[in-house]
């Protein structure tokens, strides 16, 4: 299945009795498929996973696994289909897909498989591979009255039900799949559902940053659409998914859902949003490997890490809000430029001024401003300010200087990531992620390892001495005054990924390191030459790993096609 934007539309029929590849078998077929390797299955591996017959072997064993669990819970003679879907690391464009920014997508060859099959009523009952995660059941009809029952999705949302839910079932692996289908059936309206047994077996590491929870989510809602024969294009897929995993309280875009849904087999993946656009993909560097690391340190999103996500995704919005209203006639400009309705618009282009103006227009707005503050400012659009205040605990306050700077350079950063990688760039691509990383530094350390906080100021002389050297004479002094090259300070890593990104920088070869993911935990990524990849091993071994007693996970990505439900031949 190839999904191209302009023409294909994501269509599962029920009736799978034509002739050529067929997505329904048993599932005692489909283990027999597995087993015999045939030319069919063979060609259909290559097409997803690439010439590297031991990587795709050891897929097509963990497909396998997925449907003897499926075969020993629900029956060998079950009509089955396999749904898969890979992880993901973004290269370039962290914290900025709902703002408009671009993310620039590589899948990884760890991914979720998901075996399904129709039932006769809506009950959607769970099984898992890995004993950690207990079965689970939710029949889907007891709750299309309450979903059907809003016309927005967003007062679903911010319903007592919802609510309560969240509250009483956090950290529940099916929630995941609730959030996919309660997407699905609100967009599709009045109408019943299918419900469906599913067997899951995954191998994306748990709160790694490798978006496990996105790839489970995108899997399961293949499914479900699959087999209740539902008719929707690829882009309003990704935008489905990606609102839908809002149902487990999270205020996220839809960037990991389109990087496991679109990737492009070996491809860097270029995405934008609002609109969304998918770019043309692009080839990785050559001599050049991108290492995944894993630090161990998982970055669940409980109730604390998920109050920090959505605290900085409030910060972004209230500095637009302030911004927006202390410039009215820059923020409104009808002219050639677009005027300001995202993030991504804060350019000095769109505004109409300079770059120094635009440095002086955000030290205009206050630096660390809380609550109390905020109301006295944003009076007139106080529902509005309540609803972004109930996305997350109080905290003590809102470093909007800080978050709004790191946001409009990330934009700037991820948009001319794409070039720089299409022209050989790759000085200039590692430089971009050291920056990029830095916005996220929670913790620096010394040359003798001892920990200090990161040195950033966001007071007025330092967006003055910014504003000085963007009107400099000298091009070398205006170069360092470049958006991009301002990290800004949306401090969503932690200590660990810090000390490894460290640790891989001082390595001969290595051109950057930053943060995968989110953030608060789980891999950070490396772009480093082939001859390299062995020194960061050892180094990270040596360094973080054995003095933690940790084992080490240090991989090579191999970057796979996107997700899809499986056909082969016969």
């Amino acid at each position: 299945m190839v999904w191209r934007e302009s023409d294909s539309i994501l269509h599962y029929p029920l009736d799978d009795s034509s002739s050529g590849p067929t997505m329904f078998r048993t599932a005692r077929e489909w283990i027999d498929t597995l087993n015999d390797n045939g030319p069919a299955l063979r060609d259909h591996l290559r097409e997803v996973y690439g010439s590297d017959d031991v990587m795709w072997d050891s897929r097509r064993d963990h497909i396998r696994r997925a449907v003897e669990v499926f075969a020993r819970w629900f029956g060998r003679e079950r009509r089955v289909l396999i749904a898969r879907s890979p992880g993901r690391v973004n290269m370039m464009g962290r914290h900025v897909d709902h703002r408009g920014g671009y993310v620039n997508m590589m899948t990884v060859h760890r991914e979720i498989v998901a075996v399904a099959s129709p039932r006769m009523d809506s009950v959607v009952r769970l099984v898992n591979l890995d004993d950690h995660f207990e079965a689970e059941e939710f029949d889907v009809s007891d709750e299309l009255p309450h979903i059907y029952s809003c016309n927005d999705w967003h007062d679903y949302l911010c319903s007592d039900r919802v609510r309560d839910f969240n509250s009483t079932s956090m950290g529940k692996w099916s929630n995941y799949v609730r959030a996919g289908i309660y997407r699905l059936c609100h967009d599709a309206g009045q109408g019943p559902f299918v419900g469906m047994d599913v067997a899951i077996a995954g191998d994306v590491p748990i709160g790694a940053g490798l978006s496990s929870s996105s790839a489970l989510l995108v899997a399961t809602s293949l499914a479900a659409i699959a087999i209740n024969g539902m008719r929707i294009q690829p882009a309003k897929f990704v935008d489905l998914c990606g609102e839908g995993e809002w149902f487990v309280g999270t205020r996220g875009g839809s960037s990991d859902h389109a990087a496991v849904a679109l990737a492009v087999k070996g491809k860097v993946t270029p995405i934008t949003f609002l609109p969304f656009r998918m770019d043309e993909p692009l080839d990785f560097p050559p001599g050049y490997r991108l290492v995944v690391c894993n630090s161990r340190m998982q970055a669940k999103k409980t109730e604390g890490a998920r109050d920090t996500f959505n605290h900085r995704v409030a910060c972004y919005e209230i500095g637009l809000a302030l911004f927006r209203k202390m410039f009215p006639a820059q923020c409104e400009r009808r002219c050639e430029a677009s005027p300001v309705e995202y993030l991504r618009d804060l350019t000095p282009e769109n505004l109409g001024v300079g770059l120094g103006d635009l440095y002086r227009m955000i030290a205009r707005l206050p630096e660390n401003p809380d609550r109390t503050f905020l109301r006295q400012l944003l009076q007139d659009r106080s529902e509005w300010l309540e609803r972004v205040f109930a996305t997350h605990k109080q905290p003590t306050n809102y470093p909007v200087r800080a978050v709004l700077l790191f946001g409009i350079a990330e934009c700037r950063r991820s948009e001319i990531f794409g070039p720089m990688l299409a022209s050989g760039d790759v000085a200039g691509v590692g430089e971009m992620m050291r920056l990029s990383h830095e916005g996220d530094r929670v913790v620096a350390f010394d040359a003798d390892g001892a920990a200090r906080l990161p040195e950033a100021r966001y007071d007025d002389a330092r967006f003055e001495q910014l504003a000085s050297m963007a009107e400099n004479a000298d091009p070398d002094v205006r170069r360092q005054a470049d958006l991009e090259r301002q990290p800004g300070g949306y401090a969503c890593s932690c200590w660990e990924i810090d000390e490894m990104v460290d640790i891989a920088m001082k390595v001969d070869g290595v051109v950057g390191a930053q943060l995968s993911g989110a953030g608060m935990g789980g891999c950070m990524m490396v772009l480093a030459r082939e001859d390299a990849v062995e020194k960061v091993r050892d180094a990270l071994v040596e360094q973080y790993y054995r003095p933690r007693n940790l084992e080490p996970e240090v991989e090579v990505c191999q970057p796979v096609a996107g997700a899809r439900v499986l056909t082969v031949e016969g």
